[in-house]
């Protein structure tokens, strides 16, 4: 997917952009979102298994406690699918 981002077209499934946001950003961009459930913002990763190197699976709010599925890198933040 082709993203316009100000001057330059960005491919997001590009690995080198996506590891520039895997740095310091993406943590302050996550922490901006808010819960669909209690509406407070403070969502942080829930680290996969590290056994076994896998990505993060969870978004999880810190003030209800609900975790959100991360599902092939993309947060699906619909309280249906809430845990």
């Amino acid at each position: 997917m082709v993203q316009d981002c100000g001057r330059n077209m960005v491919d997001c499934r590009d690995p080198e952009y996506t590891a520039r946001m895997s740095g310091a950003q993406l943590p302050m961009l996550i922490a901006m979102l808010a819960c669909p459930v209690c509406k407070q913002q403070g969502l942080q990763v829930a680290p996969g298994s590290e056994a076994q190197q896998n990505p993060p699976e969870w978004l999880v709010c810190r003030h209800c406690n609900l975790r959100y599925p991360i599902v092939d890198g993309i947060a699906v933040l619909l309280a249906e699918r809430a845990k």
